[in-house]
């Protein structure tokens, strides 16, 4: 019993009431070379993840990544870290992260925009971080079998999907991976003493982990917490040769410059993006959106216990305005026990205690104390449950150690039996994220009665051509939100081209009117009106929305084309041209403008319009066909030019 009143081992482990026990009691611990351990851990979790090599890009990846001009040279690496405009286009997200747009460019330099490939980057940076927190839970637990045991339920609880799966989740990957780095580090310190060569390699680390996702932010809290669990035997003392060199405590120090990557941190992130938050408050005041979150907190414990039913899209999570609603007194009742738990747990289980700490205090900065922009999200989890990891394995390994033959057969098979079902979970959800409208058709599945997750699968119908089935959804939708422009707008656009010309003009019409600022119906009731030839009315809100000016790559295209149709030759090639200006990859304007250069017999610039496109699709057999009939139409200098 007196070894289970020590707060710290004589390595430098935080004991557990089954520390001594499970030395014992899993005999198995040796069996597995550390090496296998490590190929087991790492093949198991590739394995699960391999189908993700078949997804697609969704969401905002096309703002991040697909349509990111400034990842396509790593020459402009520096602008990262300086430059808002390199993180995303078409949409202000307000973030800060650097170290996610440099992987990006890295990604595309070497293989352009391979979905596979994108996604097999995020597959090898989940396995770093989860053989990064199997070396964390060896030096928690002293025990290489339950540090397997948290490392497999870590890399395979299916809530971690959403962070793995989509490339956009990339952040997350690398802030995990250098959070948890940089805990080895530190734990090491604590075993081995706090030299200076270790305190710079944390504060790189950290670094590293904020220049990767703000999120990181908690980590000297985490780094002090762990240290009040162990201070009372001494934890220190293998730095006090150190303390006496330096003059001041290495463990003083440490803190001190974490504080000043941190301060430093967030004055560049100002200084780039010019804001703290993201958003407004979510609820519409600090105290509708600090109700909200309780039983969003509460949500994430559901998640994390019960990842039945996963969602991609929280957008609809229901404000909270009274502290006397049930779901909020529920939530707070259910927060309450945790902590209870927690300050139970403390001296005989304090795993399970650190563990709770870890996952309170790691979810902080994603709970809208300053705004973020939503309530719920399922890839804020892929840090904050690694200490749930802990407390499900810490409690295993208790009752394991307290357990006779039977039980402890039993609780063996429900553990394997957990992880299989967290193994195939996972897969399941990986291929919810294939594309698009797969994912979008889930989500809306999800959430029934949360329009932007139905919006946008219905957007997918449209774009497949399924306008029956996607009017359906968009009349379901308008039912719910009667003064929605946008929803109305689709609604027309579906109606129009399911044989409901008339109705469907109409409503877009309506659309229009209802917010002359919105400037997708005057390029809806361009292009419509121009298929009905009607030239002269697209012409005029083709030209309408220029005076709105909100450009748009889509605007420009069509009005050229609309330009084409009028014999507008040179208003035509300008607006391919400024088509081009916002979108650089935009294939449709490159080979109108390659068509047009033909009939000027303009043969260099019809090559390069050709060359281009071959650059953004090396399979673009109609752009190297006509490449080919001009190099043998054409004479030798042209040739050469190439």
């Amino acid at each position: 019993m007196t070894a289970e009143r020590n707060s710290i081992s004589s390595n430098g482990q935080i004991p557990t009431p089954s520390s001594a026990r499970t030395q014992t009691a899993f005999q198995g611990d040796g069996r597995l070379a550390l090496p296998i351990q490590i190929a087991l851990l790492i093949a198991v979790t590739f394995l699960v993840y391999s189908n993700t090599l078949q997804n697609q890009f969704v969401w905002d990846d096309d703002q991040f990544i697909v349509n990111n001009p400034a990842i396509r040279s790593l020459e402009e690496w520096p602008r990262y870290f300086y430059d808002e405009q390199t993180y995303a286009v078409g949409a202000e997200f307000f973030v800060y992260r650097p170290l996610r747009t440099l992987s990006y460019a890295v990604d595309y330099a070497l293989w352009q925009l391979n979905p596979a490939r994108y996604h097999l980057t995020n597959v090898v940076l989940h396995c770093l971080t989860v053989l990064m927190a199997y070396g964390v839970a060896r030096m928690l637990f002293g025990h290489n079998l339950l540090a397997l045991i948290v490392a497999l339920f870590y890399g395979l609880h299916p809530v971690q999907t959403e962070a793995v799966a989509w490339a956009k989740g990339r952040d997350d990957l690398l802030c995990a991976l250098f959070y948890f780095a940089t805990f080895r580090v530190f734990l090491g310190a604590i075993k081995q003493g706090l030299s200076m060569r270790r305190v710079w390699l944390i504060s790189v680390l950290y670094a590293l982990a904020l220049l990767s996702k703000a999120m990181a932010i908690t980590l000297p809290v985490i780094l002090f917490v762990y240290q009040i669990m162990v201070h009372r035997t001494g934890s220190f003392k293998n730095s006090a040769g150190i303390a006496q060199r330096h003059g001041l405590h290495p463990y003083l120090i440490m803190y001190l410059v974490l504080g000043i990557v941190a301060i430093g941190f967030f004055l560049l992130r100002f200084a780039v993006i010019g804001r703290v938050s993201q958003t407004e408050w979510l609820g519409g005041t600090f105290g509708a959106t600090m109700l909200t979150m309780l039983p969003a907190v509460a949500n994430y414990l559901k998640l994390l216990i019960f990842p039945l039913h996963l969602n991609a899209d929280y957008y609809g999570f229901p404000i909270s305005t009274s502290f006397f609603e049930g779901r909020v007194i529920i939530s707070l009742a259910v927060l309450l026990i945790v902590v209870a738990a927690g300050i139970v747990c403390r001296r005989r289980l304090p795993l399970v205690t650190f563990g709770l700490l870890w996952l309170g205090i790691t979810i902080l900065p994603v709970s809208n104390i300053i705004p973020t922009m939503q309530f719920v999200a399922e890839r804020f989890l892929y840090l904050p449950a690694f200490g749930f990891c802990l407390v499900v394995v810490e409690l295993f390994a208790w009752g394991y150690s307290h357990a006779r033959a039977t039980p402890r057969t039993v609780l063996v098979g429900l553990l394997v039996a957990l992880l299989g079902f967290y193994a195939i979970r996972t897969v399941v959800r990986n291929g919810d994220w294939r594309n698009r409208e797969t994912l979008f058709r889930v989500t809306a599945e999800a959430a029934p009665n949360s329009i932007r997750p139905n919006k946008n699968y219905a957007v997918c119908l449209l774009n497949r051509g399924a306008y029956a089935e996607a009017g359906a959804i968009f009349e379901r939708l308008v039912r719910l939100d009667p003064l929605n422009h946008e929803l109305i707008r689709h609604l027309g656009f579906a109606w129009y081209h399911d044989g409901r010309t008339t109705e469907g003009l109409q409503l877009i019409l309506t659309a229009h009117r209802s917010n002359s600022d919105y400037l997708q119906p005057y390029i809806d009731l361009g292009i419509l009106y121009g298929q009905q030839e009607d030239y002269e009315r697209s012409r005029h809100f083709l030209e309408s929305g220029l005076a709105l000016d909100q450009p748009s790559a889509a605007l420009y295209y069509n009005l050229a084309i609309t330009y084409r149709a009028l014999g507008l030759r040179a208003k035509e090639k300008l607006y391919y041209w400024k088509a081009l200006e916002i979108n650089p990859d935009h294939i449709d304007a490159l080979r109108s403008l390659a068509a047009l250069y033909w009939q000027e017999e303009n043969w260099s610039a019809a090559l390069r319009c050709y060359e281009k496109l071959l650059t953004i699709n090396p399979q673009d057999q109609d752009a190297r066909h006509w490449m080919e009939v001009m190099r043998h139409s054409t004479n030798v200098e042209l040739k050469s030019e190439n």
